[in-house]
């Protein structure tokens, strides 16, 4: 990699590169490990958590109240990849080679809540104007409202600074300790269907909460020096995150449009059928996300170093964990009737049929992961936004297909293909540069 695709600036990218080598000690297995560990009970945590509550939900509220929650959370999610603006991967990455500066830790903290609180203004304000204008979404305003607490327990919660530093444990205290409590409540107040608001108001707490006492924790364990950010310095930061925004924005489309489109040509209790579904889905899936997070930062370490060190880190890590990931997959295919039994209380086929077709879509998205890190690890940014764009694009024009034709079940489709689409392009755009990464 060469000096001109690292030099410092004003935004999040604080490197000197005169020093990275010798300042970014590597992590050990040791630490890959640890990371990992607490990764998966912090994403294990967040996946399980709907997954217990859903049954006792499903029976309490309703089909039709899971579907009508499962649209307004599909919406929500938009906003989130808004406020995080990709930072989840650029300020992890900068923060990782920047471990043992505590100015520029500072800085990027800075930068980056600063911006994020620039785009929750602009979030909550489009958030209003897309309740008065859209009919379906006025008629149920409360429940767009109140679900927008997910995005500032979202913007409050620094996960690329823990993440960044390998200190995956405190966060992980944290988010278990409130969800499990959390949980406690939900069983003990949510008895009926007209208690959907209470569910709603205690869902956006948890992660309001979680992000004050994760803000709260940064600050005092890493001795950062928070400050407002100039304009400046937010405008470089919108600018120089475009790609991986966009590139986030992309995945979100293919994955949380599939129930806004469904819900255009089915009734809410086939929405509230294929959330049931994608649940257990989500959560095989939360895996290839831990795993992500967790060699993120060593990816980029051994990026630095020479492309064959980094092929060689993803042989070791990726073969394995892919046999574990492949078993999962087959487990759920196989009995996905005992799965969605156990989530509903009830023999639904078309969930059953639904589970099946779904089922091996976690390791399609598992399998693209080397690809994936090499393109950002690089910051062959434009490239991997290029085919998640031409992703989105496909499923959602599949999607609008299918979906007028066989419903849930055109939606399940359309998923299949758009991610099998996704890991293919990724993998022949890194062909494409081996050569020139092998060169710099």
């Amino acid at each position: 990699m060469s000096h001109q695709d690292i030099q410092p600036s004003k935004g999040l990218n604080y490197l000197n590169p005169s020093h990275i080598v010798n300042r970014y000690k590597m992590s050990s297995f040791k630490n890959i490990i640890n990371n990992l560990f607490h990764l998966s009970i912090l994403q294990g945590v967040n996946y399980l958590f709907p997954l217990i509550t859903l049954p006792y939900l499903f029976r309490v509220l309703g089909v039709e109240q899971i579907g009508i929650i499962a649209l307004a959370q599909a919406v929500i999610q938009y906003f989130i990849i808004i406020t995080d603006y990709g930072f989840d991967l650029a300020a992890t990455r900068d923060i990782s080679v920047n471990k043992t500066n505590s100015e520029n830790i500072s800085r990027i903290f800075s930068s980056v809540i600063s911006t994020k609180l620039l785009l929750l203004i602009i979030s909550a304000i489009l958030l209003f104007v897309l309740v008065q204008i859209i009919p379906s979404m006025s008629i149920h305003k409360h429940v767009y409202y109140i679900t927008f607490g997910m995005v500032i327990g979202q913007v409050l919660f620094p996960i690329y600074l823990f993440q960044g530093l390998e200190k995956m444990n405190i966060i992980t205290y944290i988010n278990s300790s409130v969800k499990i409590a959390a949980l406690i409540v939900i069983l003990l107040l949510i008895r009926k269907p007209e208690h959907i608001t209470i569910y709603l108001i205690i869902n956006s707490s948890i992660q309001i909460l979680i992000g004050i006492i994760g803000f709260i924790v940064a600050i005092k364990k890493f001795k950062i020096q928070f400050y407002i950010s100039t304009w400046f310095e937010i405008i470089t930061n919108l600018k120089q995150g475009v790609n991986i925004f966009l590139s986030n924005l992309s995945v979100s489309i293919y994955i949380s449009s599939n129930i806004i489109i469904l819900g255009m040509f089915a009734s809410p209790v086939i929405v509230g059928y294929y959330a049931l579904v994608e649940k257990p889905i989500l959560a095989i899936r939360g895996f290839a996300v831990i795993i992500f997070k967790s060699i993120y930062p060593s990816a980029c370490s051994y990026a630095l170093e020479s492309f064959e060190k980094l092929v060689s880190f993803f042989k070791r890590t990726m073969i394995p964990l892919a046999i574990v990931l492949f078993s999962a997959c087959t487990i759920m295919f196989i009995f996905s009737t005992q799965i969605i039994f156990l989530l509903s209380g009830e023999k639904i086929q078309m969930a059953i049929n639904l589970l099946r077709i779904l089922s091996f879509v976690p390791l399609i998205v598992f399998i693209n992961i080397p690809a994936n890190q090499s393109l950002l690890a690089y910051k062959f940014e434009k490239e991997y936004l290029k085919i998640l764009f031409l992703g989105a694009i496909l499923s959602i024009a599949l999607n609008l297909l299918l979906c007028s034709i066989w419903e849930a079940y055109g939606t399940a489709l359309a998923v299949v293909l758009a991610e099998i689409f996704v890991t293919g392009g990724l993998y022949l755009t890194l062909k494409s540069k081996v050569q020139n990464i092998k060169s710099k």
